[in-house]
C-alpha cells in the first residue's frame, strides 16, 4: 500500500514535518514519483518502527489506523 506525506505521518503519529526531516536524514524509505511527489511503503514504515523500536511520541500506531490503512475499516 502506498501512503503519502500526511498519510505516513498519521500512521506513525508525527507532524508531517518530523516526517520531512527524516527523509532528509536519511532514516525513512521513499520513493520519488517525480520532483515533488513522494510516496511510502506501509512495509517500509513498519520496518521503521521496528528499527527504531517506536514511533517518536514513544507509542506504536494504533490497531485502528492500521485495520483502516489495510482497507479493513470504514469511518
Amino acid at each position: 500500500m502506498w501512503l503519502t506525506v500526511k498519510e505516513g505521518a498519521d500512521y506513525l503519529r508525527v507532524h508531517p514535518q518530523t516526517l520531512r526531516r527524516w527523509i532528509k536524514a536519511g532514516k525513512v524509505r521513499v520513493y520519488r514519483i517525480n520532483r515533488r511527489i513522494i510516496r511510502f511503503r506501509k512495509e517500509d514504515l513498519d520496518s521503521f518502527i521496528e528499527r527504531e523500536g517506536r514511533s517518536s511520541r514513544g507509542r506504536k500506531p494504533s490497531r485502528f489506523l492500521d485495520t483502516l490503512l489495510a482497507g479493513g475499516g470504514r469511518i
